[in-house]
């Protein structure tokens, strides 16, 4: 039902509810709402839990849960927030790149001083203080294209949408994922990174689990873009 079915009776608009029609079952939206928040509760329950006793697939399980809030347990929200929640949500943002972009400079003491640190050394896969460097350069400059694209559309507003509500909280959510990943590359750059025999990053360290954080996602990012086209 919806609500042009109650005429101009303001109180019975207000009491409906919507049914939705799964294998043949009714499930009111209100009932829907309370199906979606328990099962994120749930899965925020395994996700600490996780986290203590097995870290690595924690670090996964919390991008997983990150984007079950943002895609399927607000998936009915559509109008966009008040004006100043959006301008808050911008500044949030703002700050945040402008923190991890100053990483290099407030922490270790700019370019030549993580030159310094980082001396000669280089990676299995040849990589010197020089590339390293470069690569965050690139970062930076693409965290910034994205960090910009994610304040335009938190700031828009529109007309009640879900789907652009969904297409926002996608961009902000691989902004997120992005500004993440930073962070590892920035202390790779300016400190000798540890390796283990096979080649590989070792996982002794908070940095390699962000960089779990990011590449994951960055999968889990792919597969909303992709639900989203199809919507």
């Amino acid at each position: 039902q919806n609500h042009d079915s109650f005429g101009n009776n303001p109180s019975a608009s207000i009491m409906a509810t919507f049914r939705v029609d799964c294998c043949g079952v009714h499930i009111t939206h209100r009932t829907s709402n309370i199906i979606r928040w328990t099962a994120a509760c749930l899965f925020a329950i395994l996700t600490v839990c996780l986290l203590f006793f097995q870290r690595y697939l924690g670090t996964i399980c919390s991008v997983l849960f990150i984007y079950f809030v943002l895609s399927f347990a607000l998936r009915a929200h559509a109008d966009p927030f008040p004006l100043p929640v959006r301008i808050g949500g911008a500044l949030v943002i703002f700050l945040a790149t402008v923190f991890i972009t100053s990483l290099p400079w407030v922490i270790y003491g700019g370019k030549e001083a993580c030159k310094a640190s980082r001396g000669t050394y280089k990676t299995p896969w040849n990589q010197g203080f020089e590339d390293h460097w470069l690569d965050l350069s690139f970062r930076l400059v693409f965290i910034w294209f994205l960090a910009i694209h994610a304040i335009y559309i938190t700031l828009g507003d529109h007309p009640p949408s879900a789907h652009v509500r969904q297409e926002t909280r996608c961009v902000v959510f691989v902004w997120f994922g992005k500004l993440i990943q930073i962070v590892t590359v920035v202390v790779d750059s300016c400190q000798i990174p540890k390796y283990n025999d096979d080649g590989r990053k070792t996982l002794d360290s908070a940095t390699a689990y962000l960089t779990v954080f990011g590449n994951s996602t960055h999968y889990v990012a792919d597969v909303w873009f992709l639900q989203l086209v199809v919507e």
